[in-house]
């Protein structure tokens, strides 16, 4: 058995040495889209940072440092046999990484309800963490010791993880690996520079989506349209990103401007994760009206990890029963 203790990369890199301790295959032969002889060591995932979301999925994403990509490593028997979320481990978590991973769990959570393959379970996991995390990452980098705000964002990062296991990421992803492959931008501080323009691309085809995750931030209006609600999550997403202190451009990071070939992501780099069937509006080279590419499938795909969640407060917002309750 392996228990991986850390972040997104511990657990990550722990997947494919669960496969390659039973295997031949090393580095990239440890494609996760391969099958391999004997299953994965069992392995036991226990998160400290409220981000990743690496405990509830089977792959890992790891950097190719010669090549400036990343690739997945793992397979279906590299999925955690179990996840224990303890916010006592991510109260020492700084508030620059805090306020990324935190951003990452965001993104997992809107890609989700915006996919094609999106569905009424997967739907609702992404909207509630979309609310817990509104209330609580601003909370937690402001005062890493806060517990409750840690307790939430750990579970809200779980619950994000859930929600794109069952239906893939999008654009932000595909864009946020290759600007992290490429140029060594911290994953959450990537997809966050992109954010904004990703919503505002998919706007046109996902616009009611959208509008549902305005009131899941706290910033809709059921006076107003769908088109104006779709617009104040942007809004409220950038400024959340703001009080993070997440603000920066690719220039800031030591970037060249992308006016090459060499400094711009590759086709392959920019497919959306895990299939394009994901992605609301795939990107292509034609300027043309948006129009949808598929029918969403109701398909539901329940995540098999055993979640031990240990004692935290949570709030309660059933009717008649407001308040904290705490375990």
């Amino acid at each position: 058995m392996i228990i991986a203790v850390g972040g997104g990369s511990p657990i990550d890199a722990a997947k494919g040495i669960a496969v390659a301790a039973v295997n031949p295959e090393r580095g990239r032969d440890l494609d996760y889209r391969r099958t391999f002889a004997q299953p994965a060591l069992p392995l036991v995932a226990v998160p400290t940072t409220a981000g990743t979301g690496a405990e509830t999925n089977a792959f890992g994403v790891i950097t190719d440092p010669l090549a400036r990509r990343k690739f997945y490593v793992g397979g279906a028997t590299s999925l955690p046999a179990a996840a224990i979320l303890d916010p006592d481990l991510t109260l020492g978590l700084p508030p620059g990484a805090t306020a990324a991973t935190g951003m990452d769990a965001l993104v997992h959570a809107l890609e989700s309800s915006m996919s094609w393959r999106a569905n009424p379970w997967s739907e609702g996991i992404a909207l509630q963490a979309i609310r817990m995390i509104s209330a609580h990452l601003p909370r937690a980098v402001a005062d890493g010791t806060d517990r409750e705000a840690r307790s939430q964002m750990l579970l809200a990062s779980h619950l994000a993880g859930v929600a794109f296991a069952s239906t893939g990421l999008g654009i932000c992803h595909a864009i946020g690996h290759a600007l992290g492959g490429q140029f060594g931008i911290a994953h959450g501080v990537a997809l966050t520079l992109v954010l904004p323009q990703v919503l505002r691309f998919n706007g046109p085809v996902c616009e009611e989506r959208l509008a549902e995750a305005a009131f899941a931030l706290g910033a809709g209006d059921t006076a107003k349209s769908a088109e104006w609600n779709a617009g104040a999550a942007v809004e409220a997403i950038t400024g959340l990103a703001a009080r993070l202190g997440l603000t920066g451009r690719l220039p800031d990071f030591g970037s060249p401007r992308p006016t090459s070939r060499r400094s711009a992501p590759t086709p392959s780099t920019m497919r959306c994760w895990s299939t394009p069937r994901a992605c609301p509006r795939p990107p292509t080279s034609s300027r043309s009206s948006p129009t949808p590419t598929a029918s969403r499938p109701l398909i539901v795909m329940v995540v098999a990890t055993t979640t031990f969640f240990r004692a935290g407060c949570h709030n309660d917002d059933k009717p008649g029963r407001p308040g904290r309750v705490c375990s």
